[in-house]
């Protein structure tokens, strides 16, 4: 809501429909003036700035700022998102995503790897490959210090991490390499990691920090990067 009136202030029926008339219409209100809005509402301009005033605004230029200062946070917010999109886009290469899909269709078990959050980018692909027919089962934290059991030849891990950091993946990549299972890994790091060298192949996407309320503390990563490789992976399955 663009405009509320203040704690202790009563709006008449005249200046409520004043208020809801700029709030339903921010983006008119860019172009237009004092008198204009008083037109609009049938009212007089005295009525508009008794209103607006009640709202905490002192002048209608005011509104006109915070109109634009929410557009310019809300385009920054759509631009970052298509930034992310696009850099991953342009990192994956078609060549690279064919071969991840030979191997998901000559493997005897498919191993999903995920932790945290990212486990809802993990548990949608393991939704679709079981839905293409595929025997996929997505693992997390838990088990993957005893991974080695688990993987065995023939196998396809397939790991999905943004910082490709998390020790545990570290450890299951390991393990399922000293199994003979092929590790496919698909993160968003900002340098190499040691993943990469436990990896027969790596999808790299966009790395995009999140910041939290500011009632919590630090930040996350967002998972768009992820997503993305996830679904061009099970496009570029099924239309193969």
């Amino acid at each position: 809501m663009l405009l509320k009136c203040q704690k202790g202030n009563k709006l008449s029926i005249a200046e409520q429909n004043v208020i809801n008339y700029i709030n339903f219409n921010a983006d008119e209100i860019l172009q237009l003036s004092i008198t204009d809005i008083a037109e609009r509402v049938n009212v007089s301009v005295s009525t508009v700035s008794r209103a607006i005033r009640k709202c905490g605004i002192s002048k209608i230029t005011d509104i006109r700022y915070r109109i634009a200062e929410g557009n310019f946070i809300h385009n920054e917010i759509l631009e970052n998102a298509y930034r992310e999109c696009n850099n991953t886009i342009r990192k994956i290469d078609v060549d690279v995503l064919s071969k991840v899909v030979e191997h998901i269709r000559v493997a005897k078990k498919i191993h999903i790897l995920a932790a945290g959050i990212t486990t809802l980018v993990a548990k949608e692909f393991e939704f679709r490959l079981q839905r293409e027919g595929f025997d996929a089962i997505l693992y997390r934290d838990e088990v993957l210090k005893s991974f080695d059991r688990i993987a065995e030849e023939g196998d396809l891990v397939i790991i999905f991490s943004v910082k490709a950091e998390n020790e545990n993946m570290l450890i299951a990549a390991a393990l399922a390499k000293s199994r003979n299972a092929t590790v496919v890994s698909c993160c968003c790091p900002k340098y190499d990691t040691a993943l990469k060298k436990l990896s027969d192949i790596m999808i790299i996407g966009s790395q995009a920090k999140i910041i939290l309320n500011p009632k919590q503390d630090g930040y996350t990563y967002s998972r768009l990067g992820l997503d993305i490789i996830a679904q061009a992976i099970i496009k570029r399955l099924c239309n193969n």
